[in-house]
Order: structure tokens, then C-alpha cells, then sequence
């Protein structure tokens, strides 16, 4: 549960819920729908509350205004967030050598595209586009994990 309420996604939505957009100075040119600027911002602002006030009260701060009021523990149980991990974990039960291969596509707007093909035993199988490698990797793990494994609904 920790990882999923601390996952990239999550952490950008909360800064979302909590208008850190309203804060933060991005150039013109940066799409921050399709960006980790307000998850990056929530969690400086996290270790800035460590650093000042100590664990206790920041704890307190995370549990009592964030997690309490602005994250969905019900929708969070249910939902498959690190595809990576569960492809890790399955290709190491059945004995598959798992990899990656990542290229870079395009470049727009100075954002880059990478594409990621999984392997299993160098064998290919689906792949996925994102904006970061670790995105491109989660596409092409979950399109593995439900289309070609059938593993997950």
C-alpha cells in the first residue's frame, strides 16, 4: 500500500488536489498535465516539513491533511499500480530472464518519447510509449502482463 500511495502518479495527483500548479513557476513550454513537476513539488515540500519540524509532526501532517483527506485507500487497494514489479515477479516464479529495450522515438518540444520492448528469455513482446523510460517500461510491462500473459483482467 505504501508504494502505491507514494507512486509518481499518485504524488501528482495529490499535488493536484492540493493546487501546488497554483505555486509553481513552469515556462511556457512544459506541459504539466504530462509531468511529474507536482509530485516532485509535493515531495520537496514533504522534506522540507522533515527537515524543519522533525518526523512526528510530519507524519502527523502526511496522515491527518494529506492521506485522510486526499487519497483514496478503497480505489488504491484495488488497483494494479507497478506493472514492472508484477512482471519482475512473475518472470522470476516461472524462471524467465526479463529485460528491457529502450530507444528514444522523438522529441517534441524538447519532451522526449521513449519506446520499451519487453523480453522474456529473448523472446519479444509488446511494447509501450511514454514520455519517461520508466513510463515506456510500465506500458509495455502492463500490455505484456494482460495481453500476452493473460495474467491480469
Amino acid at each position: 500500500m505504501r508504494s502505491k500511495i507514494v507512486s509518481r502518479d499518485n504524488l501528482n495527483q495529490i499535488g493536484k488536489k492540493i493546487n501546488l500548479h497554483d505555486l509553481i513557476e513552469i515556462r511556457e513550454n512544459i506541459a504539466i498535465k504530462h509531468s511529474s513537476i507536482l509530485g516532485n513539488a509535493f515531495e520537496a515540500i514533504v522534506g522540507a516539513l522533515y527537515l524543519d519540524l522533525g518526523y512526528k509532526k510530519t507524519k502527523d501532517f502526511i496522515v491527518e491533511g494529506i492521506i485522510k483527506q486526499h487519497v483514496d485507500i478503497e480505489n488504491l487497494e484495488t488497483k494494479k499500480v507497478n506493472f514492472k514489479s508484477f512482471l519482475l515477479e512473475w518472470s522470476q516464479k516461472a524462471k524467465k530472464h526479463l529485460r528491457y529495450e529502450v530507444i528514444e522515438i522523438s522529441k517534441e518540444n524538447e519532451t522526449p518519447k521513449y519506446k520499451a520492448t519487453v523480453y522474456l528469455d529473448n523472446e519479444k513482446f509488446e511494447s509501450g510509449i511514454g514520455r519517461s523510460k520508466k513510463k515506456a517500461e510500465q506500458k509495455a510491462a502492463e500490455k505484456t502482463s494482460k495481453i500476452s500473459l493473460n495474467c491480469i483482467n
